[in-house]
C-alpha cells in the first residue's frame, strides 16, 4: 500500500515524536539511575564511617579495660570507665 505524501509526513512526524519521547524517557531514567546509585554510596560511605567509629570506639575500651584489669582496678570502677558490662570484662584475657 502507497501512502501519499501527506499521510508520510504525518507518519514520519508521529514516529519522530515516537522516538524523541521514548529517547527522553530513557534520558531521564538514566539520570535518576545515576542520581539514586550516587546518594547510595554517598550513604553507604556514611554508614561505614559511623560503624567503622563505633567499632574503633569499642576496641579502644576493650584495650583500656584490658590495662586497667591488668593494674588491679575493680570492675565496677572498670564498667564504669569504659562503658563495657561485667560480661564483657569477664571475657577479656
Amino acid at each position: 500500500m502507497m501512502m501519499s505524501d501527506a499521510d508520510r509526513e504525518a507518519y514520519d512526524n508521529h514516529f519522530m515524536s515516537m522516538w524523541k519521547r521514548t529517547s527522553e524517557m530513557k534520558t531521564k531514567w538514566m539520570d535518576g539511575h545515576d542520581k539514586g546509585v550516587k546518594e547510595g554510596i554517598r550513604e553507604g560511605r556514611k554508614e561505614g564511617r559511623i560503624e567503622g567509629i563505633a567499632e574503633g570506639e569499642r576496641k579502644k575500651s576493650l584495650e583500656i579495660a584490658r590495662k586497667m584489669k591488668a593494674m588491679g582496678i575493680d570492675l565496677p570502677t572498670i564498667t564504669s570507665a569504659t562503658g563495657l558490662t561485667e560480661e564483657e570484662l569477664s571475657q577479656l584475657q
